[in-house]
C-alpha cells in the first residue's frame, strides 16, 4: 500500500519508520530539514541571529523512555544518541523579568535562599492562574465550544506563559495563538 506522510517531525517520521517496514511511504516535509520541532539552534539548523558559539534546544524533548518506547527504537536504529536533561520551564518577558517553573528552581537554584527568592517572584504568576481557574469554574461548558483557548486567558504573567506552552506542546506559533476580545486582568 502507497502510504503518505506529511510532516517530518517526530511523529511522521517515527509513523514512517514504522509503517516503511511493509508499506511504500512517502514522507512530505515543507521545511528544508526534518525533525520538525525538534532542532538545535546552531547544531542542526543555523541561525544566524544567536552567537554562533552558543547552541540552543528548540522544541519537544520530553520524549520518555517509559511512554515513547517507539520513538526511542527509531533512534536507536538510526544511531542517534540521546541525552536525559531534567525538564523545565522559564518564562522571559521582553522588559527583563523572568519566572522560573518549580522544575527550574529545583533543577537550576544552587543555595535554599536563591530558591525561596524566586518561589516568592511567582506570586503573581501563581495569582493570577488562580484567576483563571476561578474564571474557569464559574464559565458554562456549553460555552466553551468552537472558541480559542486564548478567549479565556486574557494577558497576564500566567496566560502568557500558559500560551507558550500551548505554543510549545502543539507546535503551533505563538501569534497564531489568538488575543481575545475580552481582556482578563
Amino acid at each position: 500500500m502507497k502510504i503518505a506522510i506529511v510532516g517530518g517531525g517526530a511523529a511522521g517520521m517515527t509513523a514512517a519508520y514504522l509503517l516503511d517496514k511493509v508499506h511504500d511511504v512517502t514522507v512530505f516535509e515543507k521545511a528544508s530539514v526534518l525533525g520538525g520541532n525538534i532542532r538545535t539552534l546552531n547544531k542542526n539548523v543555523p541561525c544566524s541571529s544567536l552567537d554562533q558559539s552558543m547552541t540552543l534546544d528548540n522544541g519537544v524533548i520530553e520524549f520518555q523512555r517509559d511512554y515513547f518506547p517507539n520513538f526511542h527504537k527509531l533512534m536507536c536504529a538510526l544511531q542517534v544518541e540521546l541525552e536525559e536533561v531534567s525538564v523545565s520551564s522559564e518564562l522571559f518577558l521582553a522588559n527583563g523579568d523572568y519566572y522560573k517553573s518549580t522544575g527550574a528552581i529545583h533543577y537550576g537554584c544552587k543555595t535554599l535562599q536563591e530558591q525561596i527568592f524566586e518561589v516568592l517572584k511567582q506570586t503573581p504568576v501563581i495569582f493570577s492562574y488562580f484567576c483563571f481557574l476561578t474564571r474557569m469554574t464559574f464559565t458554562r461548558p456549553n460555552s466553551f465550544s468552537h472558541r480559542p483557548v486564548s478567549d479565556y486567558l486574557g494577558n497576564s504573567i500566567s496566560a502568557r506563559w500558559l500560551k507558550m506552552l500551548l505554543m510549545y506542546a502543539y507546535s503551533m506559533p505563538y501569534k497564531m495563538i489568538p488575543k481575545s476580545c475580552k481582556h482578563y486582568t
